[in-house]
């Protein structure tokens, strides 16, 4: 399946990441961008984005970065590493690449940074591999 079919698939078809504003940029064999713009909606107590915005955004971009060989994938684990914090109105900007691509178990890493360039946090995450394959969408 073409890139451009998948970006597309996983910018429409993922309810939560729409609903959240994260949104896949640019993919790539085995390389996604992903980005969020942080909201009001996204802080917790102390007026920095939650941690589970962080999480979300880099599982996204890993996940991202294993399904543009055209096949499905659900999360096994996740790590990440929180850094520095984000405020309301910064873009998250993360990039993932894929470190293994096997037969099932493919593994991602990522690294989040903000608007200006400085590194919020890093991650690895572990996906098993469907052997479905991403569905086409039609226009």
């Amino acid at each position: 399946m073409e890139l451009q079919k998948i970006r597309e698939f996983r910018n429409t078809r993922s309810s939560y990441c729409v609903k959240n504003g994260i949104y896949l940029e640019e993919l790539n064999i085995g390389y996604a961008k992903v980005t969020k713009t942080v909201t009001e909606d996204d802080l917790n107590p102390l007026l920095y984005a939650h941690g589970g915005v962080y999480f979300a955004v880099a599982d996204t971009a890993c996940g991202s970065a294993v399904i543009s060989h055209g096949r499905m994938v659900v999360t096994i684990s996740g790590s990440y590493n929180y850094f520095r914090s984000a405020k309301a109105g910064d873009t998250l900007i993360c990039e993932a690449h894929e470190v293994k691509h096997g037969k099932t178990v493919c593994v991602s890493e990522c690294t989040i940074k903000d608007q200006d360039g400085t590194l919020l946090g890093n991650g690895s995450f572990t996906f098993y591999q469907l052997d479905q394959e991403v569905p086409d969408i039609k226009a």
